[in-house]
């Protein structure tokens, strides 16, 4: 029963050696620079605005972001504004592929259990 658990240790320690060794920086050094710089600036400017103007809507607001915080990368899901000069379409709204494309893998991964 422990080589199962031996085998799957084993492959996540060669795929997580392989992305933190093998797949490159997607962005160049000086971007990544830029980056950082004016996202410090940027954090450096809401905490001062927070400190300035603190009220108990913000300071729960800010509660529950930092409670829920670890789910702020599914906003990748999230339908976006459709901007018709890049996508070609006759009309506003949102673009909803990734919130369905997204939905498909989560009632697909459920179903196969």
């Amino acid at each position: 029963m422990l080589s199962v658990f031996y085998v799957a240790a084993i492959g996540h320690m060669i795929c997580a050696s392989f992305i933190w060794f093998i797949v490159p920086e997607s962005l160049p050094p000086e971007i990544r620079a830029v980056n950082s710089s004016s996202h410090a600036a940027a954090k450096l400017a809401n905490n001062g605005a927070h400190m300035t103007s603190v009220r108990l809507s913000a300071v729960a607001k800010q509660s529950l972001l930092s409670l829920f915080g670890f789910l702020t990368p599914l906003r990748t899901l999230l339908p976006t504004e459709r901007d018709v000069r890049e996508s070609g379409h006759s009309n506003h709204g949102r673009d909803w592929n990734l919130t369905f494309i997204g939905f498909l893998v989560y009632r697909t991964r459920s179903l196969g259990r």
